[in-house]
């Protein structure tokens, strides 16, 4: 044995015979010392730690701890391989046809080759980091020894559980959408040596059976003599499916034969149905359950009387445990799956989409008040279902789209009165009444002021429109008389430079009466572009004004 391993050298996962703790344990070699004593660090089966083996814990998966430990080199069994999850993964089925179908012990250690890890244990917090990662549309974690597929998207590489995808409407990947061919997921696993020959030797115990069935069933049946043959021949009359059959009693009991192997096919086909629905809609309750629980523990630390009172709890001085807790969690969990599940009646796209979205945010560890409410009774369980993404959100993440939404409609106000515009036509000028309203960027504190002020616009507005489209003798516009630069009149602000003043010339085509103006232009195009359009538009021009007023104020505030 002791020369067998002379090689073992440090990073070498090894099978060692423990003397501190009497048994077989899977450690990695740290370092070796010349008097042969061996410095082990221990990957522990997940059975031998305290929250014991979990439901996504693989037979061949270990727990790295940080418990360092010396043994010496003669105890040393075996050397055996431990990878990383993602490295496992690729040959995961493969690890699963050529193992024994035992389970995993302290006991038949050295009876493996292949190991992995995922997690790493700490023996100061008793705590395993990280939380492996949710999978699947059923967002459970994975247990490699399930059957499994990979996204046949190669940058994706998310794992995918064949049951699920069986029962799935879509049957596409929970990461990146990409579809699954159904030949992959209906035929495409191999059952592994073992289960080919166990399901031989059952099939081969069925058939012994099914034949001394058929052979007691056909004795009575015998092929009919066609009369111009001699008595010695025994050619059926006609080629048929079945020999002709005198004995009516026999041929009953075939029909009855076939049409109960045909009821059997179908029972097992709806059972198999059922159980899939079963099954996810199990998974669906656990995960809403432990979800809860945390709210649970939350809810009792802050506003515990409330919460013994939904559970019903009597005895007092007493708090429930934690298995008590998760019953009444399950039941919870139950009324909110059983709404589901009657409001969309099959696990469906719908079903899928509802239970996507309320586990994260029941999961969500700034989502208190939401477990609080459900658990309380506030929310009723049947109807959560019906909660609105922005009811199911974070109170911090409401707070912040009320505030964004009240911002909103304080900086825009839309003020929907008729607009008059003079349209041609063939039979004409004609006034044209359209009610997409006169759009306009005012703060609240502005809006009555400006809204007082609108119908005069319109009127001049259409004044002017008048005055340039009016047809005239002869098809001939009259020219207009323009003022000439002197005479145009400017409000003139005192103590203000010439450059100061252009500056405040400048703005005035970004007034109100301004906009008002280019708005009513686009009105042209109404058929071709959308009113959001118009409201984007007007929005921008807006801004601009805003922002160009204020670099006025600020340089004619540092010019004074």
């Amino acid at each position: 044995m002791e020369q067998k391993f002379t090689q073992v050298k440090a990073s070498d996962f090894v099978v060692v015979f423990s003397d501190k703790y009497k048994k077989k344990i899977i450690a990695k070699v740290i370092e070796i010392d010349s008097s042969d004593a061996v410095k082990l660090e221990i990957y522990a089966l997940p059975s031998s730690l305290e929250f014991g083996r979990q439901p996504y814990h693989s037979r061949f998966e270990l727990v790295r701890t940080d418990i360092n430990i010396e043994e010496q080199r003669d105890s040393i069994l075996k050397v055996v391989q431990v990878l990383r999850f993602q490295d496992y993964m690729k040959i995961a089925k493969q690890v699963k046809e050529e193992s024994p179908l035992e389970e995993v012990t302290d006991e038949n250690l050295d009876d493996f080759h292949t190991f992995f890890f995922r997690q790493r244990y700490s023996d100061t917090t008793k705590q395993c980091i990280p939380e492996p990662k949710v999978r699947c549309i059923c967002r459970k974690e994975l247990n490699p020894d399930e059957d499994f597929l990979t996204c046949p998207n190669p940058s994706c590489g998310e794992y995918m559980h064949v049951g699920c995808l069986r029962t799935a409407a879509d049957r596409k990947c929970s990461e990146c959408q990409a579809e699954f061919a159904p030949k992959e997921i209906f035929s495409g696993m191999k059952r592994t040596q073992a289960q080919v020959a166990a399901h031989e030797k059952e099939d081969e115990q069925a058939g012994d059976k099914q034949d001394e069935d058929e052979k007691d069933a056909l004795e009575p049946i015998k092929k009919r003599k066609r009369p111009d043959l001699d008595s010695d021949s025994f050619i059926p009359a006609k080629r048929t499916c079945f020999p002709s059959i005198k004995d009516d009693k026999t041929a009953l009991t075939l029909e009855s034969f076939i049409v109960q192997m045909k009821k059997e096919s179908e029972q097992q086909v709806e059972k198999q149905n059922m159980n899939n629905t079963q099954k996810q809609r199990r998974g669906t309750k656990e995960n809403f359950a432990y979800s809860l629980l945390q709210g649970a523990f939350e809810t009792l630390e802050d506003d515990g009387k409330k919460l013994l009172e939904a559970m019903g709890w009597k005895e007092e001085g007493l708090v429930p445990n934690i298995q008590q807790l998760y019953e009444f969690c399950l039941k919870i969990a139950t009324q909110i799956e059983s709404g589901m599940f009657i409001k969309f009646e099959q696990i469906a796209n719908p079903y899928l989409q509802k239970y996507r979205k309320l586990l994260p945010a029941f999961r969500n560890p700034e989502n208190q008040e939401l477990r609080h409410s459900i658990l309380i009774g506030e929310i009723e369980p049947v109807k959560v279902f019906e909660l609105t993404d922005h009811q199911l959100a974070p109170k911090r993440i409401q707070l912040l789209q009320e505030q964004q939404k009240q911002k909103y409609f304080q900086e825009q106000v839309i003020i929907n009165q008729p607009i008059h515009v003079i349209a041609k036509s063939k039979k004409g000028d004609e006034v044209m009444v359209l009610n997409s309203g006169d759009l306009q960027m005012v703060t609240s504190h502005d809006h009555t002021e400006n809204f007082n002020q609108i119908p005069t616009e319109q009127r001049m507005l259409l004044d002017e429109i008048e005055q340039q489209d009016a047809p005239h003798m002869g098809d001939a516009p009259i020219p207009v008389e323009e003022p000439a630069p002197e005479q145009v009149q400017r409000e003139l602000i005192p103590g203000l430079t010439a450059e100061q003043q252009e500056v405040i010339d400048g703005l005035q085509k970004w007034s109100v009466k301004a906009l008002t103006q280019k708005f009513a232009d686009r009105l042209e195009l109404l058929k071709g572009k959308t009113k959001d359009h118009f409201v984007r538009v007007t929005k921008e021009m807006a801004e601009m004004y805003e922002k160009k007023n204020a670099e006025a104020k600020e340089k004619i505030r540092k010019g004074i």
